[in-house]
């Protein structure tokens, strides 16, 4: 599975190194409020969020006129906190996730983008009442979202992003009638760099 989210990546690369037009880099840190979406619940229980970072690189390709294609390489946090009482348990489940979204620019500095989302799952660790559980055998190792949010450049270049992220699969690998989805938002900012990836670190380490 990892070695077809690599070739996606690839791809993806290959087609945006393409395009005639130049593409801007970026590079991406922030937060999420991430809590599972859960179905049929079968006891009653306080969902809380999770907040975690979210940190990455992301690449804006001019297309036409106003719009552009962005896309991201993002390491994110998601999960979920539960209580009842005095008991608890909290769910932390990581992802890399590639986005690929069509973004409106706007002439006052803000631009509207919507797009899926590919997830890849690095890691699924819980805390039950103190007691620590790796459940990532448990979990698919992909997921898809739909992604719809906002952004707003700043006149030092700073973009501020605010968007929504939908999980589309049950996460379970045994799925049942009560499934778990990723739900999240995340506000980030984005510093964009002046040159290409590998134009910046050839500055750096000249």
């Amino acid at each position: 599975m990892k070695l077809k989210f690599i070739l996606l990546l690839s791809g993806l690369l290959f087609t945006i190194s393409a395009f005639a037009q130049k593409p801007s880099y970026g590079i991406k840190l922030g937060f999420n409020t991430a809590k599972w979406g859960i179905g049929e619940p079968t006891v009653t229980f306080k969902n809380k969020f999770r907040v975690g970072l979210v940190s990455g690189v992301n690449v804006d390709l001019p297309v036409s006129g106003q719009v552009t294609l962005q896309s991201e390489l993002l390491y994110s946090m998601f999960g979920s906190t539960f209580s009842k009482n005095s008991e608890y348990a909290k769910y932390k489940v990581n992802y890399l996730l590639l986005p690929v979204m069509a973004k409106y620019n706007l002439e006052n500095g803000l631009s509207l983008l919507a797009g899926p989302q590919f997830g890849l799952l690095m890691s699924a660790k819980s805390n039950i009442d103190g007691d620590q559980y790796d459940f990532k055998d448990d979990m698919k190792k992909t997921d898809m979202f739909f992604v719809i949010g906002a952004d707003y450049k700043l006149q030092n270049g700073i973009v501020l992003g605010f968007r929504y992220q939908h999980g589309l699969t049950n996460t379970e690998t045994d799925a049942d009638v009560n499934f778990i989805k990723n739900r999240a938002f995340s506000m980030t900012a984005t510093y964009k760099l002046k040159h290409s990836f590998s134009e910046t670190l050839n500055s750096i380490f000249k």
